[in-house]
């Protein structure tokens, strides 16, 4: 017998719940928060609903996802945790506590699970729905197990630049993409720009550890620096130096690559990682925010290096 509880499902007395996922910030994050909230869901067989309140409108940190063909449910106020308590005494905190363990208990509320900051978070996966997932996730263990289910979904479409795909799929070269942050990066201590030496080291690693000529595509918001700045030894492209290009359809040029430069940026580890070769090269910098290193974080998959 089937008896619904608040969009809970019991059977058995066993709740089949949910998992939601805030969605916020651009593209790359976006994909981070989706890939583990699916992760999650698959992993507990539960559906999985997206919580869209903070990537409303029409600017830059605008809901990308569907655009990539990807849908969910849309979570609605039954489907969020509150926020946690913080105001009050200690007994009224561990009074509200006490509620919302039982709220979660009972299906009639999420458990809300927070990331750490790029610091693996493994409660995330072994907390019972149903769950309420706020933060960036930006780690790949978090969705590993479903790597190839994710990368089936995640096809995302190229542009009609059929010279500039052909030229990616050059057989006689290795395609590598290089990826240039700046924009909002520029003059912000937290998310230090890549110098060019960390290209120019980047790309002669790749040079050497390739059989074939290396072409260096180069993809950034401000092309006319990566211009200037990024004389390589190696044949290079800059890429949609128009700006007739979408962020995914870049994104999906970076993944058609065989060798992968990223920057300090989860919109070119997305670049890199729907890239589905085992053997790719990947070079990440070695500082990933600033003051903290790239080693003390969860973020790279164990066979990307560093430099």
């Amino acid at each position: 017998m089937l008896a619904g509880v608040d969009g809970i499902i019991r059977k058995r007395g066993t709740a089949i719940g949910y998992v939601t996922v805030e969605i916020r910030g651009g593209l790359g994050n976006q994909l981070f928060q989706y890939a583990t909230g699916f992760a999650i869901a698959a992993r507990h067989r539960v559906p999985l609903r997206l919580d869209l309140r903070q990537v409303v409108g029409d600017g830059p940190m605008r809901f990308c996802l569907d655009e990539l063909g990807i849908h969910c449910e849309t979570a609605d106020a039954r489907h969020y945790a509150l926020p946690p308590k913080t105001a009050g005494s200690s007994f009224k905190k561990r009074k509200r506590a006490a509620k919302d363990w039982l709220r979660h208990k009972l299906g009639t509320s999420p458990k809300r699970v927070e990331d750490a900051g790029s610091i693996f978070t493994p409660s995330a996966l072994t907390t019972a729905p149903p769950l309420y997932l706020k933060g960036y996730w930006q780690s790949e263990r978090y969705f590993d197990s479903h790597a190839d289910a994710l990368r089936a979904r995640l096809q995302l479409p190229l542009p009609a630049s059929p010279s500039l795909i052909q030229r990616i799929d050059d057989p006689s070269t290795v395609a590598v993409s290089m990826h240039v942050r700046r924009g909002d990066y520029v003059g912000q201590a937290r998310f230090p720009c890549c110098p060019p030496e960390y290209y120019r080291r980047a790309a002669g690693e790749i040079a050497r550890r390739v059989s074939r000529r290396p072409v260096f595509f180069i993809f950034s918001d401000d092309l006319d620096w990566a211009d200037r700045n990024l004389q390589l030894d190696y044949d290079r492209v800059l890429v949609d130096e128009a700006g007739t290009h979408r962020n995914y359809e870049d994104m999906a040029l970076m993944s058609r690559c065989e060798a992968h430069v990223i920057a300090n940026s989860s919109f070119s580890w997305w670049g890199a990682w729907l890239n589905p070769d085992p053997d790719k090269i990947v070079y990440a910098p070695t500082e990933w925010f600033g003051g903290v290193a790239t080693r003390e974080l969860a973020i790279l998959p164990a066979s990307w290096s560093e430099i």
